[in-house]
């Protein structure tokens, strides 16, 4: 009958889908032409924090968009934040040298003076305790984690080699991505236990290749990439570290080391200079969702997915805003800014 005919058909697609992974396309929700280098996004709900150019900042209100130009420089900068316990955003935009607070009653951002040299990734746990990592440098030559009361800058942990990126589970359990201090070119896993760093996973990569990004949903499964552009997956809670994608397996793969998102295990996407791919975790199916020419203009800078609204952005260097969509197929389109950003 027809309805058991439809019946067939839903559950095909259902076992479809959880068997090879859900297919996504993405849309231009808003465009700047004056936002060039426009990257670092971040989200919380319906706002939005980015910057562009050497010394630009954007910010989205759930209504409307403001940019600004600030007296210090905000490239080669990363912004994250929380939510603090009276529902509103505590965001810090940090780089070498400064750091700025995210005031909401003036929806501005509030100049600090930070000690943090060589800058590599920051991160908010909680309105009163901001972490950062840094590559290898600085006083006595070496890789840094700090601690940020909003007081004090505090060196609470150091390496020999550089800190690539971190993730804080808790006060005394931060996962961290660092360069090996003996064998070149190898890379670890560590854990800060509130008292020493802990080895928890390494690996050989290739002459050329280290980790630079890595992204998690849960804070168990976490994908780390390369320079390069292979993904490896690390589960913490065996330690396991195993390459889950191989830069040698797709052309051009080292054009996406941009950065890295997922809001589940089952895919993941990467982006750079040619565009963004979804890499299908159980099936290893890559899917070129955004093709670009590596023209600076085309390039994605940056990606975030935000977990209040379980939506997904993209930023590229002419201005564009992409967000993901569930799809059957692969196509970008363009859509009104008012029926997406509401």
């Amino acid at each position: 009958t027809k309805i058991m005919k439809t019946l067939a058909t839903l559950f095909f697609l259902t076992i479809s889908i959880s068997l090879f992974g859900q297919n996504y396309k993405v849309e231009v929700v808003h465009q700047n032409s004056s936002w060039e280098a426009f990257t670092n996004l971040f989200m919380l709900g319906d706002e939005i924090w980015a910057t562009y150019g050497t010394f630009g900042t954007i910010y989205f209100d759930g209504i409307n968009w403001n940019s600004a130009i600030q007296d210090y420089r905000t490239n080669g900068s990363h912004i994250h934040g929380v939510k603090n316990g009276d529902g509103n955003p505590f965001v810090v935009l940090s780089r070498t040298d400064h750091s700025f607070v995210w005031d909401n009653s003036s929806s501005s951002y509030d100049y600090f003076s930070s000690p943090v040299q060589n800058f590599s990734k920051s991160f908010v746990y909680l309105e009163n305790k901001v972490y950062f990592c840094t590559l290898k440098g600085g006083e006595n030559n070496m890789g840094k984690l700090y601690l940020w009361d909003m007081d004090i800058f505090q060196v609470i942990a150091e390496w020999g080699n550089g800190f690539y990126d971190l993730y804080v589970k808790g006060e005394n359990n931060i996962i961290l991505l660092a360069a090996s201090t003996t064998t070149a070119y190898q890379c670890k896993v560590l854990r800060f236990n509130g008292e020493s760093l802990v080895e928890l996973a390494s690996v050989d990569l290739e002459t050329g290749d280290w980790f630079v990004n890595m992204t998690t949903i849960d804070g168990e499964i976490f994908f780390i990439q390369t320079n390069k552009g292979s993904v490896y997956r690390y589960n913490d809670s065996n330690s396991a570290l195993d390459l889950v994608f191989d830069h040698n397996s797709a052309e051009n793969s080292d054009r996406y080391r941009f950065g890295i998102v997922n809001f589940d295990n089952e895919s993941f996407f990467i982006f750079g200079s040619y565009g963004i791919r979804q890499i299908k975790v159980s099936s290893g199916e890559l899917i070129n969702l955004l093709t670009g020419t590596g023209n600076y203009s085309n390039w994605i800078n940056s990606g975030y997915y935000d977990s209040y609204s379980q939506r997904t952005l993209f930023s590229s260097a002419d201005g564009k805003l992409y967000e993901l969509k569930e799809d059957n197929g692969n196509s970008v389109a363009t859509v009104d800014i008012s029926s997406q950003m509401n």
